[in-house]
């Protein structure tokens, strides 16, 4: 990230730690030794492995300048994420007040920048050509988002390798 960003970002890992972790204290996520899960923003990364080669979609998004993030989470988590509403609730709670009170705002601000973003990877049209844009008004979040999370509870329910 460029040098002026870096307030957002640390504003960015911040606030994931404060909210996630309160939501998961609120819980009772713990792990299976008893111990209270936390958010760690710095983990040991092993998503890029050097130039020119393969990166994750989130690292992928930030070389085009767009904030991402990538949750890791241990099976414990993740299944008390799809048992307890309460918890999916507070997550997604998380979530949708740093992209509005965070991310937007600076996105916002970052577009009136005379200063162009420096893109370490290059756009390419070609690869946009089937992509298709909707309103939420138009497609129905609610429905979109329950059939999402429906998919993504077989995906997890049928694979039997290893989560990590």
């Amino acid at each position: 990230w460029p040098r002026a960003d870096m307030p957002f970002v640390a504003a960015l890992k911040s606030r994931f730690r404060a909210l996630l972790d309160q939501a998961m204290e609120e819980c009772g996520v713990v792990s299976l030794k008893g111990k209270q899960i936390e958010v760690d923003v710095d983990p040991v990364l092993h998503g890029f492995w050097g130039e020119n080669t393969v990166t994750t979609i989130s690292h992928q998004t930030v070389q085009l300048g767009i904030p991402a993030v990538q949750f890791e989470m241990p099976p414990r988590l993740r299944e008390r994420l799809v048992l307890d509403p309460a918890l999916g609730s507070a997550f997604a709670s998380a979530i949708l007040d740093i992209y509005h009170n965070l991310v937007t705002p600076w996105w916002f601000e970052r577009a009136q920048c005379s200063t162009p973003w420096p893109l370490v990877r290059q756009l390419q049209p070609e690869l946009a050509g089937s992509v298709e844009e909707h309103s939420l008004e138009d497609v129905g979040f609610d429905e979109w988002a329950g059939k999402l999370l429906s998919e993504l509870l077989e995906i997890e329910r049928s694979t039997s390798e290893v989560q990590i």
